[in-house]
């Protein structure tokens, strides 16, 4: 009975044991790229403002186009002075508006709106840049310091071995103390040394596991080798290529030009607009109950003048606050290609040194 725990015992310790090395696969990079991208918070709020942006441009673009509404109302007087012997309403009818001439506003208002679809669209691919970036970044200092782990254990290792070689040669005698002294004090140096880059290389599993949405580093491998290759970068060809194609740029640029139409809405907000009316309507009163065949219809076209002549100084503070925005993007559109600039050498210059060692 004693044997067939034991048996069971070592059976369910060895699945255990197999089940719990098959929950950890070896992470490739394209892999953790895809992982830390399915789990970053950011990207999916990048995302989620896109879309957001989309309704708000379809939201301004229904202000452009014709607007149509139906009314139907009926009603019961329980007393009128006027019309004594009214006592029942019906009313339906139909109504329709469109904008002829806002000074630009509407078609502002539009651009507007699709500039900021596409700076968010553009901010989207910034922040999934961003997110494979520092996935890259987690997962290949997490390949050095398991690296670095490898090479400080070979180092302790030698410097043991050195030490048993010279204890074992003199095994019959007293070895020379300062020989011996120093390899005991390259043992206990490099000893240290590896605990601190295990700590270091824990700490970035830890990191690598957070980015990809494991709850441990014991739910995934690293590859044991793993071979790359780096390009060799150019500076000049890299440069000419900033100001036009680098995608923060081009985020910046859209929102400059959102700002632009932005402002244009807020002028053209205190100049009149004149917009086509019409409507068609089919009303009855009567002392009865009316029905479908009492009702008599009525119909107009029309223009009108719609003129914000005072808010209160509320649409020129806008408009003023909509300039500062303007002045604001732009410094921050030049300031930016200043920064970037100055980071692209330095990072492609440090790029290219170490690949050279």
């Amino acid at each position: 009975m004693k044997f067939l725990m034991i048996s069971f015992f070592l059976i369910f310790s060895a699945e255990s044991l197999y089940a719990k090395e098959a929950k950890a696969p070896v992470i490739k990079l394209e892999q953790a790229i895809q992982l830390a991208k399915e789990n970053s918070e950011d990207l999916a709020l990048a995302i989620n403002a896109v879309q957001k942006n989309e309704s708000l441009y379809r939201d301004v673009l229904g202000t452009a186009l014709p607007q149509v509404s139906f009314d139907t109302t009926w009603q019961k007087y329980f007393q009128n002075a006027r019309y004594p012997t009214m006592n029942y309403q019906l009313s339906t009818g139909i109504s329709i508006s469109q904008t002829l001439w806002a000074f630009g506003r509407v078609g502002a208002a539009i651009n507007a709106a699709d500039h900021g679809l596409e700076a968010g669209k553009l901010q989207k691919q910034i922040t999934e840049d961003e997110v494979v970036y520092f996935a890259k970044s987690a997962y290949f200092l997490a390949l050095y310091t398991q690296y670095q782990v490898k090479i400080a254990n070979q180092s302790l290792q030698n410097a043991k071995d050195n030490l048993s070689i010279l204890t074992n040669k003199f095994s019959g005698g007293r070895p020379p103390q300062g020989d011996f002294v120093r390899l005991q004090s390259d043992v206990m140096a490099r000893t240290p040394n590896l605990k601190n880059t295990e700590a270091s290389h824990e700490s970035a599993l830890w990191a690598l596991a957070i980015t990809l949405g494991f709850d441990s580093p014991e739910q995934f491998k690293l590859p044991v080798d793993y071979d790359i290759t780096f390009p060799k970068l150019n500076t000049k060809e890299l440069l000419s290529k900033l100001n036009d194609e680098q995608i923060r740029i081009r985020a910046l640029n859209e929102s400059l030009k959102y700002a632009k139409e932005a402002a244009r809405v807020y002028k053209a907000a205190d100049l009149p607009s004149i917009v086509a009316i019409g409507s068609y309507n089919k009303a009855a009163l009567s002392a009865d109950p009316v029905s479908v065949d009492d009702l008599s219809e009525t119909s107009f076209v029309g223009v009108s003048l719609q003129w914000n002549i005072w808010d209160g100084g509320s649409t020129r503070a806008k408009y003023q606050q909509a300039l500062a925005d303007q002045r604001a993007a732009a410094l921050t559109l030049k300031k930016t290609k200043e920064q970037l600039k100055l980071q692209l050498v330095s990072k492609i210059t440090s790029y290219n040194k170490l690949s050279e060692s």
